[in-house]
């Protein structure tokens, strides 16, 4: 199996567990609820890491426009509204901030 068939594959296990009606835990809630912790305390969220399993659930869940890709290219990140999206080296969906004493910590979402 080619590295695309098997990505073709992964979508499709995915899409037919989110139809399935089984319960997905709604990543974007959980991501939306996590970003807005963090700027009530006063954080910047400096950037978002998601690895390709949370990718899709987020397109699964947002639809299409959830995720924007960079228009450039050369460019392999995405946007979530007006953070920046990037491939993720582990798994899961982790948000990066900034706290009041300047230092970043990932924090994981899924």
């Amino acid at each position: 199996m080619s590295e695309a068939q098997a990505i073709e594959a992964d979508v499709r296990a995915l899409q037919a567990e989110f139809e399935s009606g089984e319960d997905t835990g709604d990543l974007i809630e959980r991501l939306n609820a996590r970003i807005a912790a963090f700027l009530a305390a006063g954080d910047t969220i400096v950037w978002i890491e998601a690895e390709f399993e949370a990718l899709v659930r987020l397109f699964l869940e947002g639809g299409d426009e959830v995720v924007s890709l960079d228009p450039d290219p050369e460019v392999d990140l995405g946007w979530y509204g007006r953070y920046e999206v990037r491939a993720c080296p582990r798994e899961g969906l982790w948000v990066y901030r900034k706290g009041r004493f300047g230092h970043v910590s990932g924090h994981i979402v899924t």
